[in-house]
């Protein structure tokens, strides 16, 4: 019997825009959703993707996100 459980996720991804040392006003927005998407959005989705595992372990489970300077 092959059990499918997950007792602890990781998040660990980052992205860095080209345009991180730019204002505001000069900062390409294209560059900046795709950082987002990668960072904030991706996370969700992993966690969205594992959550049915997450739910079968029989310890309490874990969601960690881990962030950085980046």
């Amino acid at each position: 019997m092959i059990y499918r459980m997950v007792d602890t996720l990781i998040n660990n991804a980052v992205s860095v825009s080209p345009d991180c040392d730019k204002g505001f006003f000069d900062a390409n927005l294209d560059y900046i959703a795709k950082t987002v998407d990668i960072t904030a959005v991706g996370a969700m989705r992993v966690i969205k993707a594992f959550y049915p595992f997450l739910k079968k372990s029989d310890r309490v489970a874990l969601i960690m996100n881990i962030s950085s300077e980046a």
